[in-house]
């Protein structure tokens, strides 16, 4: 999967519902009241009663009039989506507004607890595009979520590691369900996810930010954002965001994957890789090797441009570990680039979602879990501890 590399800024806000107009006839009240004290005025002609008729029309009859009639023009305020009933909530009834969002309670729920954020790698999973009724309990996105745990906990390195993770849930609600098939807005969900960004057709995105990161004000201590996509269609991304969080801003990684896909928490455990441990892709992707310059490798640490065993960046695995000779190497084809770059092992994640990290991007995601923990990674005892084969 191709990861997005840029810092995600602020895009469009979409508009609430109106709210319903006022009736025109409260006007009337405040006319005919000032027409029968002009009457008494013109009838009376007392001196005492054209100063009190005067004093009423400037202070009351004129300003009310104008008052009711901006009434009915204008909107006092706006109505959230979830305040309508779901019969009203239609294209029809919302005309050419879509509403932005219909969160309902921000509600966070606890999936995984072990300690103070302080010292554990905390995860926040949200949705997009999961309706009122998909968040109820035992829907759709309770299910996806615990799916994800399910298997993030059963793949190397993660499941060595569990105590160090605080994992939960952010409820969201959207009016629908999905998300937009091109960057057409044409699906209406809270955090505007997209496929076909930047001109790829699995790229998904969610563009957002806004909402999110006023989901993630539930969650200050957030290490690692995923964003489940309730959608079927292929696909992925990752990237940051930039928040203020507890008073201090906060770079945070944000990954999204469509959670009704079957491959789709394979996609999300590639997009960790790239989001916590600066992972390359190990494929190769002729279309799109142009855009990405060697000089980025260096910063890499699974893929390299020398085949020099002795040089390459994994050379301690050959000394720590003799027999892997053979399953450790210099295969060449990796970073989008068929030729000139090399990655430590024929098959990993990072080249096929449905592989297993190769032992080189295990021990970098556990330096990065340990990294957020807070903990000193002793290089010689993990190699000790991670025997190959």
């Amino acid at each position: 999967m191709v990861t997005q590399r840029v810092l995600v800024s602020s895009l469009r806000v979409r508009a609430l519902p109106r709210q319903q107009e006022s009736s025109g006839l409260y006007w009337m009240v405040p006319f005919f009241m000032g027409l029968l004290f002009t009457s008494i005025l013109i009838l009376t002609m007392d001196e005492f009663m054209k100063i009190l008729s005067a004093i009423f029309i400037l202070t009351f009859f004129i300003p009310s009039i104008a008052l009711f009639n901006f009434t009915k023009n204008t909107i006092p305020f706006s109505v959230p989506p979830e305040k309508l009933s779901g019969k009203r909530i239609t294209r029809n009834y919302l005309k050419k507004d879509k509403p932005q969002y219909s969160s309902i309670s921000f509600k966070l729920t606890h999936m995984l607890n072990n300690g103070s954020p302080k010292n554990r790698f905390d995860i926040a999973i949200i949705g997009d595009g999961y309706t009122q009724n998909d968040n109820l309990k035992g829907g759709s996105f309770e299910k996806h979520s615990k799916d994800f745990l399910k298997i993030f906990f059963t793949t190397l390195p993660f499941k060595n590691y569990k105590n160090k993770f605080n994992i939960y849930r952010i409820r969201s609600v959207s009016i629908e369900r999905g998300a937009d098939p091109s960057v057409k807005d044409t699906v209406n969900t809270v955090f505007n996810s997209a496929y076909g960004c930047y001109g790829i057709k699995r790229l998904l995105v969610t563009r957002n930010t806004n909402q999110i990161i006023r989901h993630i004000l539930n969650a200050p201590e957030c290490d690692l954002l995923i964003v489940m996509v309730n959608s079927k269609k292929y696909g992925g991304s990752g990237s940051r965001i930039k928040a203020v969080l507890n008073g201090k801003v906060k770079i945070i990684p944000i990954l999204s994957y469509s959670a009704d896909n079957k491959s789709g928490i394979q996609i999300a455990l590639h997009e960790i890789g790239h989001s916590i441990a600066n992972l390359a892709d190990e494929y190769v992707d002729k279309a799109i090797a142009d855009n990405y310059s060697i000089d980025d490798i260096k910063s890499k640490p699974n893929v390299d441009t020398t085949d020099i065993l002795r040089k390459i960046k994994w050379n301690i695995f050959l000394r720590m570990h003799p027999k892997a000779s053979g399953i450790i190497g210099a295969f060449e084809g990796a970073y989008y680039h068929a030729k000139g770059v090399y990655r430590p092992q024929k098959h990993c994640k990072m080249r096929d979602i449905e592989s297993p990290f190769c032992h080189i991007c295990r021990k970098e995601l556990v330096k990065a879990i340990y990294r957020k923990c807070g903990e000193k990674f002793n290089e010689l005892q993990y190699h000790r501890n991670n025997p190959i084969p």
